[in-house]
């Protein structure tokens, strides 16, 4: 029940995503025409959009993924990014990379089909006290750090 929960909260959250402020769907993020990267909000919260990759204390830690990159924000302690087109075997391949940046202290890894879908969900922290945790499941890819 807590794998569908988790595998549900995925595709809402990709949803969203999907969606521009004025709730117009979106076809393709990557053929809109660029809006504005940044956009700040009254809680404080920062979210980058499109092919904007951004800098910060979180992302100077891991690196970069090489999937199509949809949006990221910071709220507080927390990053979170959504990417979408990530195959198994580059999540896999990912979460390697991760281990070799230091991203393997206390590692949990779920590597499981679920009604004839693959998902893949990873856990770890840091020596510094960063945790990340890893999902992926119907070729859309989250990353959500903290500290």
């Amino acid at each position: 029940m807590k794998k569908t929960a988790v595998l549900l909260l995925a595709v809402m959250m990709m949803l969203l995503v999907a969606c521009d402020k004025g709730n117009n769907q979106v076809d393709d993020p990557t053929k809109q025409v660029e809006q504005e990267q940044t956009e700040k909000d009254d809680s404080n919260q920062e979210e980058t959009k499109r092919d904007d990759w951004p800098d910060n204390e979180f992302t100077a830690l891991i690196p970069k993924p090489e999937f199509s990159f949809l949006a990221a924000s910071v709220s507080g302690s927390t990053f979170s990014s959504n990417f979408a087109g990530a195959t198994i075997e580059q999540v896999r391949d990912y979460v390697v990379k991760l281990q070799e940046a230091g991203f393997n202290v206390n590692a949990e890894v779920k590597d499981e089909e679920i009604y004839g879908m693959v998902t893949y969900d990873y856990k770890a922290s840091n020596a510094e006290g960063y945790s990340i945790h890893i999902y992926f499941g119907n070729e859309s890819f989250s990353i959500t750090m903290s500290k």
